[in-house]
């Protein structure tokens, strides 16, 4: 029997448009994470052929205007949405995105799929728009907890930030935060897998079966390992103690004496 090679299919075309005014500060006060830019392009240039990206927001903030070059490296679209009129800065951002985007759906008609970053149930009206009047695909990124219900209810598909993955390599780094600061200390100190997960836990407001979870990966993974020693007195502690070499090298963690010396 003959075989044929299988035909790549064809990847829909978009236009992309964030607001990453929202992506950064809503991700950074609800997870204390910043945005991914390099994931987020691998994923929808995986998904899609681009005819259009676009960043909008304030980047006379600073948290913004640190991550302009990380913005530049993959796209010089960036649209500055600062004020100078004193209205409200969130607003303001969301009037300027909504404007490109309906412009885009009428200058150039060809993208069959719009890519909206925004939790901002003000978005809502032009995903009808885009729906219903021009027969487009909505895909909306927003932020886990931080997403309209209303915007969510009339996209065609919704992605939720951070990942899983995101969300765990955050409690990787609490906990090995919390072990560097306890390696750090002049005393012998025996931390332990449950006053670990409290301590981690109750020091960043986060559930602790999420850290315990997180913990126990860290073991399998073996970044982290456990070993008994005397703690006096003829008491027998399961010790936890940390590889540093293996957290360097999957990428949890930046040993300071190299970072300085970068």
């Amino acid at each position: 029997m003959k075989l044929f090679p299988r035909k790549h299919r064809r990847k829909p075309t978009a236009s992309v448009f964030v607001d990453y005014e929202c992506w950064s500060f809503s991700l950074n006060q609800l997870y204390n994470l910043k945005p991914a830019l390099k994931e987020f392009f691998d994923e929808i240039k995986d998904k899609y052929e681009i005819n259009r990206i676009y960043f909008f927001g304030d980047f006379s903030n600073g948290r913004l205007s640190s991550t302009l070059d990380d913005i530049r490296a993959f796209t010089n679209n960036i649209i500055d949405t600062r004020s100078s009129t004193g209205a409200p800065k969130k607003d303001f951002t969301d009037f300027i995105m909504l404007d490109y985007i309906y412009q885009d759906v009428d200058l150039n008609p060809k993208s069959e799929v719009y890519v909206i970053f925004s939790g901002d149930g003000h978005f809502s009206s032009v995903v009808s728009y885009l729906k219903n009047k021009k027969k487009k695909k909505i895909v909306v990124y927003g932020i886990r907890k931080a997403t309209s219900h209303l915007l969510r209810n009339v996209a065609d598909e919704v992605v939720e930030l951070p990942t899983t993955r995101q969300e765990s390599e955050r409690y990787f780094k609490l906990i090995l935060k919390n072990m560097d600061y306890l390696a750090s200390q002049n005393r012998i100190t025996y931390p332990t897998f449950k006053t670990t997960a409290q301590v981690v836990a109750k020091r960043n407001e986060i559930d602790e079966r999420k850290i315990t979870a997180a913990l126990e990966e860290l073991i399998n993974m073996g970044v982290i390992t456990q070993s008994i020693v005397n703690g006096g007195l003829g008491h027998q502690v399961n010790v936890l103690r940390t590889n540093w070499d293996e957290a360097e090298r999957l990428g949890l963690w930046i040993r300071y004496d190299k970072a300085e010396s970068v």
